[in-house]
């Protein structure tokens, strides 16, 4: 058996010396990442909540001046609970100046002197999220325009019109943006503008598209189809209009609803990215569809009259293009 020399003992010494230096160097160099990326990490966090809560405002304009809060009462003795919304008022329960507070003279919110409306904003959006309120925002504008659309399918057979809808929207290279609903048992289709056009105009296209979809579905029709939102082509005098609760709530959020989701009705999880990617409108994007639905109709009305030995199939393409019929 060899026996190792002198010179190869000192050999494996120093290359055992200049491994554990070398280990030691990584070990520093190791702790140095990890500590810039202690300092780093929330730091990206934030950057990123901020990102998304920007991203968030960009989509979700209505308007800024007032918002609304959901609120839910105790259960009764039946275990029954009641629930809406609130104007979001700065003077909400404090004595001498909300009404609530009064033993007499108490009048409604709209109608109080003290009224005094908070603004919504980007701060809002984050208790939203982070579920410490539940935040409605109105869509029709002071000038009677919108930056959006969202139609509420709530009912009975929701997934089908859904489908039926999308379908529609494919087809005219329209891509919904697809919110299951707070309860899990209807949807909210959104469809976002560049610009804000006027609600007339926004709700036009809405029912343009439903009645396309109902055509798709004419044996029941779109039962499921509840309102548009914005509500009215015009505001109120003294009012805000319909109210739309904003999306992706904490609390319903962790039971999968209030989420967007694919057409199998699946959650999207890469909220931002999607957000990042949704298909923005122009007012001509609008014009263009409706001008075509506009052909649409007067073909058929052609064909209503060269066809009288098809009147069934000649009623089906002339009334199920009427909004009445949903």
């Amino acid at each position: 058996m060899h026996s190792p020399s002198n010179v190869e003992v000192e050999q494996l010494t120093k290359r055992r010396k200049e491994l554990l230096a070398q280990k030691s160097a990584i070990d520093a160099e190791l702790r140095a990442i990890d500590e810039k990326l202690s300092r780093v990490s929330p730091q990206s966090n934030q950057s990123k909540k901020a990102r998304f809560i920007s991203l968030f405002a960009k989509l979700f304009k209505g308007r800024h001046d007032v918002y609304a809060v959901r609120w839910e009462s105790s259960a009764d003795n039946r275990g029954r609970k009641r629930s809406g919304y609130n104007v979001s008022c700065a003077n909400k329960f404090k004595q001498g100046l909300c009404s609530k507070t009064l033993r007499k003279g108490k009048t409604t919110c709209a109608k109080c002197g003290s009224r005094k409306l908070v603004p919504f904003d980007e701060k809002v959006i984050e208790d939203h999220l982070a579920g410490k309120i539940t935040a409605g925002i109105y869509p029709l504008l002071k000038d009677d325009t919108c930056h959006f659309l969202a139609i509420d399918l709530d009912k009975e057979g929701w997934q089908e019109d859904v489908k039926a809808l999308s379908t529609i929207c494919k087809t005219n290279n329209i891509i919904p943006s697809i919110e299951r609903s707070r309860s899990g048992k209807g949807a909210h289709v959104w469809f976002f503008f560049t610009e804000p056009i006027k609600a007339s105009k926004a709700r036009r296209f809405g029912f343009a598209l439903l009645n396309q979809a109902a055509t798709l579905r004419y044996q029941i029709g779109l039962h499921s189809f509840d309102r548009l939102f914005p509500n009215q082509d015009f505001l109120p005098k003294g009012g805000f209009g319909n109210l739309i609760a904003l999306p992706m709530q904490k609390l319903p959020r962790e039971q999968g609803n209030s989420m967007f989701v694919d057409e199998n009705f699946e959650v999207i999880k890469e909220t931002t990215e999607f957000l990042e990617t949704v298909q923005l409108l122009t007012e001509s994007d609008v014009s263009a569809f409706l001008k075509s639905i506009k052909q649409y109709e007067t073909e058929n009305d052609h064909a209503k009259t060269a066809t009288k030995e098809q009147p069934h199939q000649a009623l089906e393409a002339r009334v199920l293009l009427k909004p009445k019929v949903l």
